[in-house]
Order: structure tokens, then C-alpha cells, then sequence
């Protein structure tokens, strides 16, 4: 980390390091903490063997010198995991996003998290959000004006060859999903569109920026920019049917992404009083497709569905043997 006056001058230059001679060591972002320490995000890793790369997340704090306070580790030692960026909460704690892996592989299935920690180190709360898919990545977090959070990232698309899609989602000020975006605008199955970095617009939208690879047609590469709305939509309206997930209201249930093409993620809500939760999904017939209990320790299922024709199913949520809502959901 380099510290510089306001003529540009360095006033202090430190690394972070356990001085491993084959280890690569990389910071992702920084940011300046209340206390006026910093808080540095990356990781380090080293290979193996000539292709198997494995990498671990490293939080650091420090003084307002640069000296380290304390380190914060994520993800399993033995995959490659990715991120550690971080934002400042409204609450002046630090929220870091990253991607583990749980299996070998530099395009392992990898699930998104996010944790807050104290500015003491201490951590509030770590939960996975999103789809435990191929490649899955996080690449940038922001706060919001209303303290909600908004992270970026993109994975790739089972059953293809290396195509990959962008991805938003916004979680509210304790790490529960709001909404989730998908997007890609080349479409050839080896074509990459990789997201990694997105700013809030003065209308509550997005500028969303990343690269385009067209490995389908051999063209060339390309910078990748978008703009959404306040719900991610690149069309006005495009949520309209799908409600925000509030974890402290009643029963409940939220089904992402909508239109989905592999896999769907539920989050719902079972009061503590009930005593059975059911989800259940039937195409527009009314046929039965899918159907399991819900646990009341759990507040998220990921469902599959690739072997599902596109079109339309719906998606109903049974408490008690009552009916409490139901979605209307598209497999692409």
C-alpha cells in the first residue's frame, strides 16, 4: 500500500506479505476506515502444479501508518477462491465480498458471500448469496445512500464451452437478497461477457463496465458498458411481478433470476410459529414438475432446472397446507 501527500509525494510505502518465495500476493481495492486506518482487500496464492492454481482472500487492517492491525482469511486453501472487496457500511463496519470454491479448478463451482466485520476484526455475519454455479465470481461492492449494498460479478454457463454472463445483485443493509440481474450481449456459446466494476448514477441506476470476448465468431475483443435502473433493468419495468424479500415480514417467497436459464434461487420466509413449508413448481397446465419441504433453518433453496423446455412455470409457496403466494417464473 502506498499512502500519498496531496502533492503526490509517498509518504509511506508498505507490503503485506508472509515472505513465501513462490506466492503471489495481490490487493484488490482500499478504503479509509473511521478510525483513519485502512482497510486493504486481496489475496494471495501460488501453483500447485503447472494448472492447479490455489488462492485464499486476506482482509487487512491498519493504522493510519500503514502498520497492520489484523488479518482476516476466507475460502477453503486448497481451491482457488476470488475477491475481497470491500465496502464501508453506514454502521462504520467493513462488508467484504468474496467467491469459495469446493472443488479444484480455476472454473470450480463457487458460491458468493458476504460478511460484515467490526472494525475491530470481529465478525457480525458471513451469508451466501446467489447461485452455486461454475466460475462463479464477485468483482466490486458498493454502499448505497439507504445502506443497502449492491455487488457485481458474473459466472459461467453450464453446458457450454466458456460462455460467461455479468451479473448484479442487491442485498439490503443486513446481507438479505433484494434483487437479482443477469446480463450478457453477445450470445455465441463460447462468448464471455465478464462484468467488474459498476458505479451509482445521480438517478439511483447503474453504469455498469466490463469486457466482451467473442470467442465464437473470432472477432475482437471489446470493453463491455451498460446502464440500468434502480432494479437492474435494462428495460423500464422489467420487475414488474417480482417483490423485494423482506426477512422480517410474515411467510413469504422470492424466486431469482426471473427469466432464469440453469438454476433458480428461492428465498422465503417461515414464521416461527408455522410447523410445514412447501415449494412447489407446475408448469401452465397445472402438472406438478418439482416439489420439497422447507427447512425453518434455512432462508434460501437452489434449484437446478436444466433440463427444464423454456417457457413458463409457477411457482407456489405452501405453509401449514395454505397457499401464501405464488410466482409466475420463465426458464430461457
Amino acid at each position: 500500500m502506498t499512502i500519498y501527500d496531496f502533492g503526490f509525494t509517498i509518504k509511506r510505502y508498505q507490503t503485506y506479505t508472509d515472505n513465501h518465495p513462490n506466492r503471489n500476493y495481490a490487493g484488490n481495492c482500499v478504503i479509509q476506515t473511521p478510525d483513519t486506518g485502512y482497510c486493504i482487500g486481496g489475496g494471495r496464492g501460488y501453483y500447485q502444479t503447472a494448472v492447479d492454481y490455489r488462492s485464499i482472500i486476506e482482509i487487512i487492517k491498519t493504522d493510519k501508518q500503514g502498520n497492520q492491525q489484523w488479518k482476516k482469511t476466507y475460502g477453503n486453501p486448497i481451491y482457488n477462491n476470488h475477491g475481497g472487496f470491500i465496502t464501508q457500511s453506514k454502521d462504520t463496519c467493513i462488508v467484504v465480498t468474496y467467491s469459495s470454491a469446493y472443488e479444484a479448478g480455476e472454473y470450480a463451482n463457487r458460491q458468493v458471500f458476504i460478511a460484515k466485520l467490526g472494525i475491530d476484526g470481529n465478525e457480525k455475519w458471513n451469508k451466501r448469496i446467489g447461485l452455486f454455479v461454475l466460475g462463479n465470481y464477485s468483482s466490486w461492492i458498493h454502499t448505497l445512500a439507504d445502506g443497502s449494498f449492491v455487488i457485481s460479478g458474473g459466472h459461467e454457463i453450464k453446458d457450454t464451452l466458456a460462455k460467461w454472463i455479468g451479473w448484479l445483485f442487491k442485498l439490503n443493509k443486513n446481507g438479505d437478497s433484494l434483487w437479482y440481474k443477469e446480463y450478457a450481449i453477445i450470445q455465441g456459446p463460447q462468448d464471455a461477457n465478464q462484468l467488474w466494476h459498476f458505479s451509482p448514477t445521480p438517478d439511483k441506476g447503474f453504469a455498469c463496465a466490463g469486457y466482451l470476448y467473442p470467442n465464437s465468431s473470432g472477432g475482437p475483443d471489446d470493453i463491455w458498458v451498460f446502464k440500468t435502473d434502480s432494479m437492474g433493468c435494462l428495460v423500464p419495468n422489467c420487475h414488474v411481478g417480482i417483490t423485494e424479500f423482506n426477512p422480517n415480514a410474515g411467510a413469504q417467497m422470492v424466486v431469482y433470476p426471473n427469466p432464469f436459464k440453469e438454476a433458480f434461487a428461492i428465498n422465503y420466509n417461515l414464521p416461527k410459529e408455522s410447523k410445514k413449508g412447501v415449494f412447489k413448481l407446475r408448469d401452465v397446465f397445472g402438472k406438478l414438475i418439482y416439489s420439497t419441504p422447507l427447512s425453518m433453518n434455512v432462508n434460501q433453496l437452489q434449484v437446478v432446472a436444466s433440463s427444464l423446455k423454456a417457457g413458463m412455470y409457477v411457482a407456489t409457496f405452501i405453509v401449514d397446507g395454505t397457499m401464501i403466494c405464488s410466482q409466475k417464473i420463465i426458464k430461457e
